[in-house]
């Protein structure tokens, strides 16, 4: 019996219905299925192969502060020209050169997980690095087992794809190409055929929700065209009896209300700190520890968001680290953007997720169909509930410690 895994970026519990999706919510009424809840950050695609909270592997969000170490330090003699030119129509390009040669290197160096620089100062980029340096489909990225782990311990031929890193038993590659998610589910028919299990990210719906907002007419074109694509796929291939199926998404997206101008906040203590601007969090290392209490009470006093310290940050299911957390992380409120911040630069998203609080606009959804499974509905499920349900699927039995629980 086959096994498809699709990890469907951004869909929301409520985008699965007759009208958006219907071959989906078929699935979602025959099989296991519910919402699931997500984790705050923008990296949780590594709790979802290792079922435990960030806690455990100290993976939620893309960057951290590391001057010493960091994969954009071979710039720093370049930025009497690299600056320049960024501030000119060459931004754009100079940008991707910068991301390309930085990845390039770390490829080298066998660092798997690639990311670009997004709109990171220049002269900030170079005191800040990846925060994990392998890809989740690559072997041993973590402190604890991964789902792919797993299955090269058990001998389970798969195939897996994250962008641009895809991996299988024996081997992890690199496939520049191949991006959109046109190519990844023509990639998907091709490697059903012949392996056990197939495990994909697909992740334009999330790009096309944050430009074009909730319930848009582009979000439900590309409802309809991931619907269709995933039935032709599934009937070309025997049907529902010959598989296990298991469609899940990472988060789902709220409404942008309005934006929050933290630097305004920050302006009078910029020359006393290092900060990264995320979409939805700014987080501050202080050179400076006498300004720490006057600086969370201005922070408060908007009150447009919380602020952690090491004090209250296990609500957050991750460690106190001050490379990764900072002495400040403010996290604003639901509905809400940093504007300008280092990823949006000064746009303003119709739609965001990774938020601290709950809303049940952020929730996204688990189906897991298989012959093997009853109808069910699940009142709750998270995350870190993905692979422990996914290993029970497949009948593996292991002694790791989830923090999550089988579903099924």
């Amino acid at each position: 019996m086959k096994t498809l895994i699709l990890f469907l970026d951004a869909l929301r519990f409520d985008d699965v219905n007759q009208e958006n999706t219907p071959f989906l919510y078929q699935l979602s009424q025959k099989g296991v299925s519910g919402r699931l809840g997500t984790l705050f950050g923008y990296h949780v695609e590594y709790s979802i192969v290792s079922g435990c909270y960030p806690s455990k592997h100290n993976v939620w969000t893309w960057f951290h502060y590391d001057k010493e170490g960091s994969s954009f330090r071979w710039i720093k003699p370049f930025l009497f020209l690299f600056k320049p030119l960024d501030r000119t129509f060459l931004s754009k390009y100079l940008r991707i050169f910068i991301s390309a040669v930085t990845c390039f290197f770390r490829y080298l160096k066998g660092k798997t997980r690639i990311l670009p620089i997004n709109r990171i100062p220049l002269d900030e980029a170079i005191k800040f690095n990846f925060t994990v340096d392998k890809n989740y489909v690559d072997f041993n990225p973590l402190p604890v087992p991964t789902l792919f782990d797993v299955l090269r311990q058990k001998d389970i031929s798969f195939w897996a794809f994250e962008w641009p890193i895809f991996g299988d038993k024996k081997r992890v590659s690199f496939k520049l190409f191949g991006n959109n998610d046109k190519d990844k589910l023509q990639l998907i028919r091709k490697e059903i055929k012949r392996k056990d299990l197939v495990y994909c990210h697909v992740w334009q719906l999330d790009s096309i929700t944050h430009k074009f907002g909730v319930g848009s007419l582009e979000v439900k074109k590309h409802l309809h065209f991931l619907d269709f694509q995933i039935k032709d796929i599934i009937e070309e291939n025997g049907g529902l009896n010959n598989f296990n199926l298991v469609i899940f998404s990472d988060h789902g997206m709220a409404k942008i209300k309005d934006s929050v101008d933290i630097l305004s906040v920050l302006k009078p203590y910029l020359s006393k700190m290092e900060i990264l601007l995320d979409s939805t969090m700014v987080r501050i290392w202080l050179k400076d520890q006498s300004i720490k209490n006057s600086l969370k009470h201005d922070l408060e006093s908007l009150d447009r968001g919380r602020v952690y310290t090491e004090k209250n940050v296990e609500e957050l299911k991750i460690n106190y680290d001050w490379r990764y957390m900072g002495d400040l992380l403010f996290a604003v409120d639901v509905g809400l953007q940093i504007s300008p911040n280092f990823f949006q630069d000064n746009k303003i998203a119709k739609a965001m997720h990774g938020y601290v609080r709950h809303s049940p606009d952020l929730d996204g959804i688990l189906i897991v169909n298989s012959p093997k499974t009853e109808s069910r509905k699940i009142e709750k499920a998270n995350l870190v509930d993905l692979m422990p349900t996914i290993l029970d699927l497949l009948n593996i039995e292991t002694e790791l410690d989830f923090d999550g629980e089988s579903k099924i």
